[in-house]
């Protein structure tokens, strides 16, 4: 919210004050799944937060940010919340990827971030893992899947922090094949 209200400065500001604070209490109570979640979450941030100054750094948090999700979740105790924050790092880390020029890179993230979500997608109406579901077919080209996840967040009243990816219009069938011309 900060970075919307006053800006990235603003919001990277606060994350060097903090993420170091959460990594001291993660360090502190390693089990507690909340402190990894946060640190994830601060690390995925900034990730975001560099990805328009600094790929290289960009990179190396959204790696981070994964790199505690997947540990999360290989516990077998991942709620919705865990698992869309991993499919968001995962979103990150291919935009990232994309950004450097690396498409296959970051078609392997987007993969990783649905597989990540598709167990947990059925009949869902959590935003946490609607938003990354709708990023991410968005990436991957699935159009269709991508309107319909984003028209059922905005009726859920959902307005997301961060404009959703761009979604180039597809010609549908009717388009390619338009019948008889009237006269």
């Amino acid at each position: 919210l900060l970075r919307r209200k006053d800006g990235p400065t603003a919001a990277a500001r606060l994350l060097e004050e903090i993420r170091p604070q959460l990594e001291g209490l993660w360090h502190a109570a390693p089990n507690d799944r909340r402190f990894m979640l946060w640190l994830a979450m601060a690390w995925r941030l900034e990730a975001q937060l560099r990805s328009s100054t600094d790929l290289a750094a960009a990179a190396t948090k959204a790696a981070n940010a994964l790199e505690l999700d997947k540990r999360l979740i290989s516990e077998g105790r991942a709620n919705d919340e865990v698992i869309g924050e991993c499919a968001t790092a995962y979103d990150v880390e291919g935009e990232i990827a994309a950004k450097a020029g690396s498409s296959a890179a970051a078609q392997d993230d987007w993969k990783h971030a649905m597989d990540t979500l598709a167990p947990h997608l059925n009949k869902s109406r959590d935003w946490q893992l609607l938003d990354p579901d709708a990023r991410v077919t968005a990436w991957l080209g699935r159009t269709e899947q991508a309107r319909a996840t984003i028209s059922e967040l905005t009726q859920l009243g959902y307005v997301p922090l961060d404009p959703w990816p761009e979604i180039k219009a597809v010609a549908s069938s009717h388009d390619l094949n338009p019948g008889p011309q009237q006269q």
